[in-house]
């Protein structure tokens, strides 16, 4: 994990908080995945940049990822704001980052805590790295689950409010889905961490 520093990101005494509450909901034993997840706060405050494209986003994650780290670890950030504008995080080939600028903005709007915004988001987007690439039934083309419980009623489609609940469920960054980190069935048996997304592919 890299820290940028910028008038949004969590100091690092919270960021420690935050990747430990993420280790623990990967491991929760009763809506966790069954991974026990292992990280490392690698540069804790790089300084402040703004990615004016796409190219210099991609460089500053390549040059600040660990060589000692990039056979196993997934390289994640925390920024200001990154690219794709107007998202909490993404993951891509270059690794995961997280968007605090925006996680600001919607703790704002919602009356929930920043770091419940940030930890979900960060385990949201490590699990595509795991669920990658290939999206497949039940999955959707976004690789996001439009019934995570399982009980036929799909999100938007008739409305399943519990399906809302849920880490990779289709329905985005609805407010319930920042209350706890939680792991459907389908979610679980996709993950593969042979085939980390921007580490072993």
């Amino acid at each position: 994990m890299d820290r940028m520093d910028g008038p949004t990101t969590p100091q690092v005494a919270q960021l420690v908080d935050i990747l430990n509450d993420v280790a623990r909901g990967f491991s929760n034993n009763e809506w966790g995945a069954g991974v026990r997840m292992y990280w490392v706060l690698d540069q804790p405050s790089i300084g402040f940049q703004i990615f004016n494209n796409q190219q210099i986003q991609d460089n500053w994650m390549d040059t600040n990822r660990n060589p000692w780290l990039r056979t196993e670890f997934i390289h994640a950030a925390l920024v200001h704001q990154g690219l794709p504008d107007g998202v909490l995080g993404f993951a891509y080939s270059h690794g995961v980052m997280i968007t605090c600028v925006h996680a600001v903005l919607y703790s704002n709007d919602h009356l929930i805590a920043v770091s419940n915004v940030i930890k979900t988001t960060l385990a949201h987007e490590i699990t595509h790295t795991l669920i990658y690439p290939a999206p497949q039934p039940p999955f959707d083309a976004g690789n996001h689950l439009p019934d995570p419980n399982e009980n036929g009623i799909l999100y938007g489609v008739g409305f399943d409010e519990d399906d809302l609940t849920y880490l990779m469920c289709a329905g985005g960054a609805y407010p319930t889905r920042f209350a706890l980190i939680k792991f459907s069935n389908p979610t679980i048996k996709a993950m593969d961490l042979r085939t980390k997304w921007s580490v072993e592919e």
